[in-house]
């Protein structure tokens, strides 16, 4: 064979090669989740771009003695947090993080939390000074978070509603935490209120344990999914699930979409209580005296979010016509009930998972990849953004929070490792 032909042929091979290197040692967690086709539809960060290009505000601090602001930018684009202009601005008075910006092009940013169910007062903001840390030989600010302090953006653009896949990823401290209700990071209801099974989604690291908190084996911590009425490790109540500890921990949850499974037989003289959603709420659809399960089943099918009906016939509804109810969930296998009969029509389990890791050192590790608990598929997904709070406006929860993303998509395990391999080289810690 002619070499020369065969080694001028691989030239170009190899400086493409040494390029893609280049490529990805300068790109950033959001450059990555962009370059697979995921990208972030939130970037929030106290200490570093999380991408290469990204040369703007990374948040804004509030001076207490004259209530100006400032916003503390990266030092160079794709660089780090520049916190000696925080401590010139801050010099003599005490400041408080007032937002957190988001680097992707959605705009999402975080301001402090608003009233909610849980706690119908203002969350408060959070001491700018009290996170300090290195990170890649850089001195900046952690967001260190005490109760009632949190943060939070119900009017968002891009994030997953619905039952729409995606993944978030935050850093956090590894050794602040606490056992209360609900240090989490991502999606929530727009409204502040529990508003039901499926209507968050977010990345909760804490150890909470009992009642609706399902931690794992041992004291934790743990790293869970807050999903709404309850936090999952697993698909069950009592998952085992290990506790991490690491100083700073890379804490992963990915939702998948579900894929629904075949509809369940009708059912006659069975019934599902609760769970009524519209078109038709708690009283029922009166129906036409002509109509049958079928076109009940008809009004479920065309409502989103819908998973099965219950149904009356005329003949034992007491009403004009029969009445059809339709549910945002219908959990195991119902109660005998005479005038009640019933079907679900989405049957599909879902499909997520919780990976995490030392954030200064080694792989992402998978403590949870399969099924959703019952009555959590499909997921019922609002899109506001929450940062050390529950959906509610729970803010009895502790936590320190550096870095955090939410993308469009569901990611590959290769991009996710790629992800916690940059997480790795920023140098938490050192």
């Amino acid at each position: 064979p002619n070499h020369n032909i065969t080694q001028a042929m691989m030239r170009p091979v190899r400086m493409a090669t040494a390029a893609t290197m280049f490529a990805m040692a300068s790109a950033t967690t959001c450059d990555i989740f962009q370059s697979a086709g995921t990208p972030c539809v939130a970037a929030h960060s106290t200490v570093r771009a999380l991408y290469s290009a990204y040369g703007g505000p990374l948040y804004q601090v509030r001076r207490e003695s004259d209530s100006q602001t400032f916003d503390v930018k990266v030092l160079a684009a794709g660089g780090f947090a520049n916190a000696a202009s925080q401590d010139t601005f801050c010099s003599g008075t005490k400041c408080v993080f007032w937002r957190i910006y988001d680097q992707s092009p959605q705009g999402n940013h975080l301001a402090v939390g608003p009233p909610g169910g849980a706690h119908n007062q203002q969350d408060i903001p959070a001491d700018a000074t009290a996170g300090p840390l290195t990170v890649g030989g850089h001195r900046v600010y952690g967001l260190r978070m005490d109760p009632p302090s949190g943060y939070r953006n119900d009017t968002t653009s891009g994030i997953a509603v619905g039952d729409e896949a995606e993944t978030m990823y935050a850093v956090f401290n590894g050794t602040h935490y606490n056992n209360r209700c609900c240090f989490d990071y991502g999606n929530a209801e727009t409204d502040n209120h529990d508003d039901g099974a499926g209507t968050m989604e977010a990345v909760y690291f804490g150890n909470a344990k009992g009642g609706l908190n399902h931690g794992g084996a041992g004291a934790g911590p743990w790293i869970m999914a807050d999903m709404e009425n309850a936090l999952w490790g697993a698909d069950v109540v009592e998952s085992n699930e290990e506790p991490i500890n690491h100083a700073f921990v890379t804490a992963m949850v990915k939702g998948d979409v579900s894929l629904p499974g075949p509809p369940g037989p009708y059912q006659q003289g069975v019934d599902f209580g609760g769970s009524d959603m519209k078109p038709c709420g708690a009283l029922g659809c009166v129906l036409s005296t002509t109509a049958s399960y079928l076109d009940c089943e008809a009004k479920c099918n065309s409502t989103a979010g819908c998973v099965g009906y219950v149904f009356a016939d005329k003949s034992c509804s007491h009403a004009s016509g029969p009445i059809c109810w339709t549910k945002a969930q219908m959990g195991g296998s119902g109660t005998k009930a005479q005038c009640r009969n019933s079907r679900k029509l989405q049957t599909g389990k879902g499909h997520w998972a919780i990976k995490g890791a030392d954030a200064q050192s080694g792989p992402l590790k998978v403590y949870w990849d399969g099924a959703r608990a019952p009555n959590y598929a499909p997921m019922k997904k609002q899109g506001a953004i929450i940062l050390g709070i529950g959906g509610d406006n729970s803010d009895g929860a502790v936590g320190t929070f550096y870095e955090g993303v939410m993308t469009k998509g569901y990611s590959s395990n290769t991009t996710d490792d790629a992800v916690q391999a940059n997480i790795v080289a920023a140098g938490y810690g050192k």
